[in-house]
C-alpha cells in the first residue's frame, strides 16, 4: 500500500472515529436526559437525595443542553453554571467589543498598559528603566528583570544577578548573559522587552501571588513558588480571601504556602472594580513587605476543563455571574470608566 491510499484510510478511520464520538455523545446526552425525568417523577426519593442526585446531573450540562422540561430549574440549580464556559463565552463578548472599537481585558498581557493603570489608581509598580526595546537595544543592568512587552507563564522573564548573569525564571536555568539566555530559550524570535528594578533580591527573588477578582470581590488566591529545589520544580498554594487553604486541582504540587499580605486584597479589588470585565486576575510580586503590580490576566491558564476540580469551577463560575450582575447594573446606572478606557484605547503598547 502506496502512503497515499494509507493516508486515505487514516482519515477515513478518523471521519469514522469523528462520527462515532459525536454519536455516543449524544447518546449519554440523552441517558442524562432521561435520568434526569425519572428522578423529578419518582415521589419515593428523599427531596434532600432528589436535589443532591439532580445537582449532580445538572452539573453535566451547559447552558446549551438545557430542554424546557426542566427549564425551571436553571436558576434554583444554577444549571451550566461554570467559570471554565464563563471565560470561553466572554472572550467571545470581547471579541465583539473589538469590532466596535472597544479593547477589554484583552489577551497578551500588555503590562506597561497594566502598570500605568494600576499607577493611576495608587497601586505600585516595579520602576521601568528601559520600554519597548528590541534585544539590541538593551542595556543589561545589575540586580534588574528583563521581560517580554507581553507574554504569560513567566515565559522570558530573566533575573540579572550583580555580575549579570541570568537567571531564567521559566526554565530555571542560569546563563552567562541575558543574550545567551534568549538565544538559547527562544532563537530569534522577535520581541520587544522591558527592563525593570528587581522586587527583592537576586538570592531572593519576589514570588508571584495571584488573585482571582471578580468585579471588586476577591475569591481565591494562588502563591507560586518557582523553580524550587534540584529538580527546578513550580510549586502552589492556594487561598480563600480569609486565609484558609483549598485544592483545586489534582495537576499542580501544592507546597505549605507562606500566606499573603492583606494588600494584595485591596489592591486586587481596586483594579477589578475599576476594570469594566466581570473577571480579571491580578498578579503580583511580593518580597517581605514590597507588594507591587506584575500584570493583569484575563483568561488565566489552568482553568479549562480537567484543570479545575468541578466544586471551584461551580464556585468560581457563581462569582462570575454575581460580578456579571454587578457590572451590568453600574453600567446602567452609569459608571464611568473613563481611565480605564483611556488607559487601554489602543492596540499597541
Amino acid at each position: 500500500m502506496n502512503d497515499q491510499n494509507r493516508n486515505a484510510v487514516s482519515s477515513e478511520d478518523r471521519i469514522a472515529s469523528a462520527r462515532r464520538a459525536g454519536e455516543a455523545y449524544s447518546r449519554a446526552l440523552q441517558d442524562v436526559y432521561r435520568t434526569i425525568a425519572a428522578i423529578k417523577k419518582d415521589k419515593s426519593i428523599e427531596p434532600a437525595a432528589r436535589k443532591r442526585i439532580l445537582q449532580g446531573l445538572y452539573a453535566r450540562l451547559s447552558w446549551k443542553d438545557i430542554k424546557i422540561s426542566f427549564n425551571e430549574d436553571v436558576i434554583p440549580y444554577r444549571v451550566g453554571v461554570s467559570f471554565r464556559s464563563s471565560i470561553s463565552h466572554t472572550r467571545l463578548v470581547k471579541a465583539e467589543l473589538k469590532k466596535q472599537g472597544l479593547s477589554i481585558a484583552r489577551g497578551g498581557n500588555p503590562k506597561l498598559r497594566d502598570r500605568e493603570f494600576a499607577r493611576a489608581l495608587g497601586v505600585p509598580t516595579p520602576r521601568t528603566i528601559m520600554d519597548s526595546v528590541a534585544l539590541s537595544e538593551i542595556v543589561v543592568q545589575p540586580n534588574t528583570v528583563i521581560k517580554p512587552v507581553s507574554g504569560s507563564s513567566a515565559r522570558g522573564v530573566f533575573l540579572v544577578s550583580s555580575d549579570l548573569k541570568a537567571t531564567s525564571v521559566y526554565s530555571g536555568n542560569v546563563y552567562e548573559t541575558f543574550e545567551e539566555g534568549v538565544r538559547k530559550e527562544f532563537g530569534d524570535k522577535d520581541r520587544s522587552w522591558i527592563v525593570e528594578t528587581m522586587v527583592g533580591t537576586y538570592e531572593q527573588p519576589a514570588h508571584d501571588l495571584k488573585v482571582f477578582a471578580f468585579y471588586g470581590e476577591p475569591v481565591l488566591l494562588e502563591e507560586i513558588r518557582r523553580n524550587v529545589g534540584e529538580e527546578a520544580k513550580n510549586l502552589f498554594c492556594f487561598y480563600l480571601p480569609d486565609g484558609e487553604k483549598t485544592i483545586v486541582d489534582r495537576k499542580r504540587e501544592m507546597f505549605d504556602g507562606q500566606g499573603f499580605p492583606r494588600q494584595v486584597l485591596e489592591y486586587a479589588t481596586l483594579i477589578s472594580k475599576n476594570t469594566p470585565a466581570p473577571f480579571v486576575r491580578v498578579d503580583f510580586l511580593c518580597a517581605g513587605n514590597d507588594v507591587m503590580l506584575g500584570e493583569i490576566t484575563p483568561h488565566p491558564g489552568g482553568t479549562y476543563h480537567g484543570q479545575l476540580f468541578e466544586r471551584i469551577d461551580k464556585m468560581l463560575g457563581e462569582k462570575f455571574l454575581e460580578a456579571e450582575g454587578r457590572l451590568a447594573a453600574d453600567l446602567l446606572r452609569g459608571k464611568d470608566f473613563n481611565l480605564y478606557l483611556e488607559t487601554y484605547s489602543s492596540e499597541g503598547q
